[in-house]
Formats: C-alpha cells, sequence, structure tokens
C-alpha cells in the first residue's frame, strides 16, 4: 500500500461490527488500547466515537456525512485536530437528483416511502433535503425508521399500507448490514428503489446514485501513507467525492416490470444482470 507491505511494514487491525452499531465503542477502545498509528473509520457513528476515544491517535474518515456538522473537524480545508479524509456530499442537489431518475423509473410516483435509522448522526438533516426534493416533484415522503433488521418488513408492511409506490434507502452501517434482506423486500413488495450505494444494488435494489464506497477506501489509503510519513491530520484537508454514478440494476428491473428510457441507460455508468 503505497510503499508499504502489509505484513512486513505494515499490520492491520479489522474490527467490523457487521450492522451492529452496539459494538463501535468496544470496538474503538480495543483500536485505541493497541496504541495504533492510524485509526480508520467509516460512518457517522463510529467516527464521532472515535473523536471522542482519543484526540492523539490520527483518524482517518472514510465516509463522514457533515464531519463539520458533527463536530470532529473545524473546516473541510482546515480540519484541525487529529481526525482529516472522507466526506460525504449529502446536498439537496443529490437528494434531488435521486428523486428524478426515481420518477423517471416511476413516471406517476406520488410516495415516497424513505427508509432510515434514526439513530444516524444527522439523518433529520438528510430528511430534511429528501423531503424539500421530493416536494418540487410533487411527491410526498412517507417515513420509515428502522433501526435493527427485525422492524424491517413490519415497516415496509405499513409503508405498504400507506400507498408508496417506490422506496429510497438512507444508508446507515446497520442497515448496510441488512442489504440483502432489504433486496429481498423490495422485490416481494414490487417497490423499485433508489440507493446512495451501489452494494444495495448488488443486493437486489433498482438503482444507485452516489459516490463509489470502494473508491472512497481506497483514497482512504492515501491519507493514512501521508500521516505515517509523518504530515499531521490537521494538515490534510478533507476531501470530497470525486465522481457520482448511476447504476441500475436491469434483472430487477425486468421483475417490477420497469422499462428504462434510453436517455436513463444512457446516463447509467453500469447496468447490472
Amino acid at each position: 500500500m503505497l510503499g508499504h507491505t502489509v505484513g512486513r511494514t505494515l499490520t492491520i487491525e479489522w474490527r467490523y461490527a457487521a450492522g451492529r452499531n452496539e459494538r463501535f465503542r468496544e470496538f474503538i477502545d480495543e483500536l485505541v488500547a493497541l496504541r495504533v498509528d492510524v485509526l480508520v473509520a467509516s460512518g457517522p457513528q463510529a467516527i464521532v466515537l472515535a473523536s471522542r476515544a482519543t484526540s492523539t491517535i490520527p483518524i482517518v474518515m472514510a465516509a463522514a456525512t457533515d464531519p463539520v456538522r458533527l463536530g470532529v473537524i473545524a473546516s473541510l480545508s482546515h480540519p484541525g485536530g487529529n481526525v482529516t479524509g472522507l466526506a460525504l456530499d449529502v446536498s439537496p442537489t443529490l437528494y434531488g437528483k435521486q428523486v428524478q431518475i426515481l420518477r423517471e423509473a416511476v413516471p406517476r410516483l406520488g410516495r415516497l416511502g424513505v427508509l432510515f435509522n434514526p439513530d444516524l448522526p444527522g439523518v433529520q438533516e438528510m430528511l430534511e433535503a429528501v423531503r424539500r426534493s421530493a416536494q418540487g416533484f410533487g411527491v410526498r415522503v412517507v417515513e420509515m425508521p428502522v433501526r435493527v433488521e427485525s422492524e424491517l418488513e413490519p415497516a415496509i408492511q405499513a409503508a405498504v399500507g400507506q400507498h408508496i409506490e417506490a422506496l429510497q434507502v438512507i444508508p446507515d452501517p446497520s442497515n448496510f448490514g441488512f442489504r440483502q434482506r432489504i433486496g429481498e423486500l423490495e422485490a416481494k413488495y414490487r417497490l423499485p428503489s433508489m440507493h446512495f450505494l451501489v452494494e444495495y444494488v448488488a443486493a437486489g435494489g433498482l438503482m444507485s446514485y452516489g459516490p463509489s464506497l470502494l473508491e472512497q477506501f481506497e483514497r482512504c489509503a492515501g491519507f493514512v501513507a501521508r500521516i505515517l510519513k509523518g504530515t499531521p491530520p490537521s494538515a490534510l484537508p478533507v476531501e470530497l467525492p470525486t465522481r457520482y454514478e448511476l447504476v441500475v440494476n436491469s434483472r430487477t428491473a425486468r421483475a417490477l416490470g420497469i422499462q428504462f428510457d434510453g436517455i436513463t441507460l444512457l446516463r447509467a455508468d453500469r447496468v447490472m444482470e
């Protein structure tokens, strides 16, 4: 990795919560106790807890939603402190684009179910961005708070009872862990869906429009390498995604009886079969 060889000049201590957010604190305490040279964290909950656990170990964010509002950095250009890395753009413009693309797939879309974890830091700002964007298209939002997988199908059943015609998922580490189940239920209840990350589309979702999570982690390696060479995190400006991709699952589209117009398919960066 950028001048390092894992197992020789670099040791990586992995901790994966598998959607169980309550384990973040335990894992972060373990890594801090190990006195790692750099701590990489993904998702707002993990990043906030890491920043509270240590003010000396450099922390690299892999995917942070509005880290300034979260209070982990001072600004994108001058983060200050021990935290830097990659942030996500969750502006109303992005959500507007997602709703626009979803309406192209579901032209008569009138009610949109929005699945989210109410404990996700910053989620109310994200929901407000979705509401404003949907309102501009004449679409009503039905909120679907889900913290754990057992709450998922009851929430979808209730939203279907309110006549939602499509689903938008705000990702967080917990629902990322049960994204396969989300895909299964989208198929069961015949719900076209829009996601932020391609991994949900690979699990059966209809579409995603957002940054590449893989690219975010690859770019994290550059931050880690510079910190290991002696650059303090406070001197490394936080970066935003450089590219957004539209991914379409054609198998899901066929199962739902959705026919994309040529413009949507031409815009797609990738079509999954």
